[in-house]
């Protein structure tokens, strides 16, 4: 008599099916996760400086560009600058950037900072956020 015959070989069909679905599956669900918490990540505003603010040292007024690169609108309803120490409000630019727009602020300074030179930091408050760069002079 002969003993048992032995089968070698892979998986079965059914095991073969079943562990390409779960494996496409989990595909799916991470790229899911991955795109939907990019979308909720990026859903907000993102100003940035356009060039280098340029303070002007005989009329005391600062300008500046911000762009919107975020996805939202950004609130720009009230716009302070801070340089030397002191503060001006700024006027000129929208009160509200849609997403891939531009505007230009100028901000006087009633009580100006001396001895401004180039370099030096100035600080550009919205609701929103703050903004840092240096400043150019003439």
């Amino acid at each position: 008599m002969r003993g048992a015959v032995r089968r070698r070989g892979g998986l079965p069909p059914a095991l073969t099916i079943i562990i390409s679905v779960s494996g496409i599956a989990a595909a799916v669900i991470a790229a899911y996760f991955l795109v939907s918490t990019t979308q909720r990540a990026s859903k907000q505003c993102v100003l940035v400086l356009t060039g280098v603010p340029y303070y002007d040292t005989t009329s005391h007024k600062l300008y500046f560009t911000v762009r919107n690169d975020g996805t939202t609108a950004c609130d720009l309803s009230t716009v302070i600058a801070v340089l030397g120490g002191r503060e001006a409000s700024c006027t000129g630019g929208a009160a509200s950037l849609s997403p891939g727009e531009s505007t230009s602020f100028s901000c006087t300074f009633s009580n100006p900072p001396s001895g401004v030179k180039d370099g030096d930091k100035v600080a550009i408050q919205t609701p929103t956020t703050t903004l840092t760069a240096s400043v150019s002079t003439p």
